[in-house]
């Protein structure tokens, strides 16, 4: 019971105490087949936690950023507004920029690029 209540109410310490709390409690109850039991089921709830987060942030490293040609903001090319200009894609954070760049490509092409970017 020890360890539900510690998984409810979230992060690593909670998860910690919720774990000794039910260690405890197996320990005065059953024995020691039960609390092997009970560190492999916390053990394996802690790796398959660790693999989410290490998938999280690959993938938020894996993003490859555009920056925005006329206020220079780095965007998402996948939910960015673009525009296509001489074979090229250009990715914009507002209306108002994309407008901008339509307007006049070129003034804003002698310093950056829309290409992704690390």
């Amino acid at each position: 019971m020890g360890g539900l209540m510690g998984m409810m109410d979230g992060g690593m310490g909670g998860m910690m105490g919720g774990m000794m709390g039910a260690m405890l409690g197996v320990m005065l109850q059953f024995g020691q087949v039960y609390i092997w039991i009970t560190g492999a089921v916390m053990a394996a709830l802690q790796i398959a936690a660790l693999a989410a987060l290490v998938k999280l942030v690959q993938n938020n490293v894996a993003l490859m950023l555009a920056v925005d040609p006329v206020c220079k903001m780095k965007v998402n090319p996948r939910t960015a507004l673009s525009a296509a200009y001489q074979g090229t894609s250009y990715y914009f954070c507002a209306p108002s920029c994309k407008h901008l760049f339509g307007k006049d490509p070129e003034r804003y092409l002698s310093s950056t690029t829309g290409a992704p970017m690390q």
